[in-house]
């Protein structure tokens, strides 16, 4: 199974439509955290489309699929290592009024080399890494991470 998320913020359509058309291609079982209620789609039974996960749902969906879809959302990145999922992130872009700037965009450049992530600007990439064998991310190792460590300093010093 593979798991797509948009986050928790935002709705990402595009990220969705092009899902559906995967799941038309190929014979894909993919279930997706939306946030959105408006979105219409067609009933498709390979692609299973929920508004809203409880955190225990969604470590429950990260935790037994082969891989994750997702917007390039730091904690959809984080996440992917807890579990060490390979992850593949559709940034979210301001022209095409998905954001208010291009911080995804930047955070797929900065990420793009990392083990484990790969990135996909349109459906035919991701169709193409749906089907490829992806090395999944290293576990997280807190001891080596400063953003983790320089949090941690500053919860203690509080």
């Amino acid at each position: 199974m593979i798991f797509a998320t948009v986050g928790t913020q935002l709705t990402f359509n595009r990220l969705i439509q092009y899902l559906h058309e995967v799941v038309e291609q190929h014979p894909h079982e993919i279930f997706a955290q939306t946030i959105d209620k408006e979105y219409e789609y067609r009933a498709i039974g390979r692609l299973v489309c929920v508004k809203t996960l409880t955190p225990q749902e969604f470590d429950r969906h990260m935790s037994t699929a082969r891989l994750v879809v997702s917007h390039a959302g730091i904690g959809s990145i984080i996440s992917a290592s807890r579990f060490q999922k390979p992850i593949i992130l559709v940034p979210r872009r301001c022209d095409l009024g998905e954001h208010r700037n291009d911080h995804q965009v930047d955070t797929t450049r900065r990420f793009a080399d990392s083990r484990g992530i790969y990135v996909a600007n349109d459906r035919s990439e991701i169709s193409e890494l749906l089907v490829a064998d992806l090395e999944p991310r290293p576990a997280l190792d807190p001891a080596s991470s400063s953003l983790i460590s320089g949090i941690s300093r500053f919860i203690a010093s509080t």
